[in-house]
């Protein structure tokens, strides 16, 4: 892949991304994290920055930075002051600490205007490669060039899969004004450079909660989650534990649902999840604490070892638009409800006989045979799949209104899951509505029981 002038780099390589300004910098300690990481009396955080955050790069790794013709002229190359004296600038300093990564000066127009502002734009995003993982300093980015290059990150994220991997901001007016700062001797200058890569994640967070609540996947919050619990390691107040098994259990829900795995949703531990998110809740992460709550209100009427999640689940998948799922899990369920009542009474005791493909064949030719037997002028089929000391049973535990409702939502079923290689169509917008009327009339026939 290319970058810049021409040079071929590898993918999956680092880049930190600066901005600098035309200001007559102060000299000044920066340092990020704690005072073993500072550098000592530097007038440019990106120096400081490059020295800390760079020294393990490799060649492939980049240090790019975006000026202006007058921030090239004032602190990128070096100058002489009004005394003769020499002003060593940001170039020099970046080359003298003898790194690995390029050093990459990129020239862009100052934004005065929209069509300025759309060449920053395009500018910043062609420098950015597949894969990039891009830190950025925002301490000097003028005006509105944080906002627009957070933009940028977030859409490279998408056409470029690139990762925001540090946002970092020098922070010089901790110290104070800068005549406070210039009345100060060097060895008072400490400046902290914070990491606020955190509130970058809210923004990440929104697009997963987001996608939670309108496709029910949990992909996006287990990976960021995961990521919570990776870089607090150190963090006393996080219980990394609580944290990565929240994850987890979560994903194997939401995938459980979105696989139509019955077993799974019957005896997931939906206890154990609403307890990981009661505790959890005590960790002190905001971006998750509203997302637990929607969650908690979610999950709120799922029960361990309950049948009765098949049709939690198909209510789920209607609002979550996953229509096919929603339909086999439906079908699944009543199948399973009529077996738990004839043969079994509980799913853990009795997990084999709900997994058996005989059975559960035989007893949706039973539910097809009784919804059809006021249809047609016909004797029921006796020579069926089950025993006849099983289909007693199971036909004693079958409402003839719950049989209709399994043979009709059998056509939708086998529509959509031969893909609508079927004679008669079947509109996508009336599968979805067919499966709200099939849970309707479900509810009020198991009422009626």
């Amino acid at each position: 892949m290319r970058f810049g002038e021409g040079k071929m780099v590898e993918e999956k390589s680092n880049v930190l991304i600066s901005f600098l300004g035309t200001t007559n910098y102060i000299p000044v300690n920066y340092y990020l994290y704690n005072k073993k990481n500072k550098v000592d009396n530097t007038r440019f955080v990106q120096e400081a920055i490059s020295k800390i955050l760079c020294k393990d790069w490799t060649d492939s790794d980049r240090i790019v930075v975006f000026l202006t013709d007058d921030a090239k002229k004032k602190n990128w190359e070096n100058r002489e002051d009004h005394e003769k004296q020499k002003i060593i600038g940001l170039y020099e300093k970046l080359q003298n600490l003898k790194l690995k990564p390029q050093i990459v000066p990129i020239s862009i127009p100052s934004g005065k205007n929209k069509d300025e502002i759309w060449k920053i734009f395009d500018i910043v995003f062609k420098t950015l490669n597949e894969n990039d993982h891009v830190h950025f300093d925002i301490t000097h980015a003028f005006r509105m060039i944080p906002m627009l290059v957070f933009i940028i990150l977030n859409y490279a994220k998408t056409i470029k899969n690139i990762s925001i991997d540090g946002i970092y901001y020098g922070a010089m007016e901790s110290l104070g004004t800068i005549s406070d700062i210039r009345a100060m001797d060097i060895s008072q200058r400490d400046v902290p450079i914070f990491d606020v890569t955190e509130f970058v994640r809210v923004f990440e967070w929104t697009i997963a909660v987001n996608n939670f609540q309108i496709y029910g996947d949990a992909k996006e919050i287990y990976s960021l989650t995961m990521d919570i619990a990776k870089n607090s390691r150190n963090n006393p107040n996080v219980n990394i534990d609580v944290i990565r098994d929240f994850a987890n259990k979560l994903k194997y829900f939401t995938d459980a649902i979105r696989r139509s795995l019955g077993p799974v949703i019957i005896k997931f531990e939906y206890e154990t999840l609403k307890h990981l998110i009661k505790k959890i809740k005590n960790n002190n992460i905001y971006a998750l604490n509203p997302l637990l709550d929607r969650i908690s209100n979610k999950i709120n009427d799922f029960k361990s070892n309950d049948v009765e999640n098949g049709y939690r689940a198909v209510k789920w998948c209607i609002e979550h638009n996953l229509i096919q799922q929603g339909y086999t899990i439906l079908r699944e369920t009543i199948i399973s409800e009529i077996l738990l009542k004839a043969l079994a009474k509980s799913y853990f005791k009795n997990e084999k006989i709900f997994k058996n493909e005989k059975i559960r064949e035989g007893i949706a030719e039973r539910l097809s045979v009784i919804a059809l037997k006021n249809r047609h002028d016909k004797k029921e089929n006796m020579d069926g799949i089950l025993p006849d000391d099983i289909r007693q049973k199971v036909d004693a535990e079958i409402n003839e209104c719950i049989a209709q409702i399994f043979y009709n939502l059998g056509n939708y079923r086998n529509y959509i899951n031969h893909a609508g290689f079927k004679h008669n169509h079947i509109k996508a917008n009336e599968l979805s509505k067919q499966l709200s009327n099939f849970i309707k009339q479900l509810e009020e026939c198991r009422k009626n029981e």
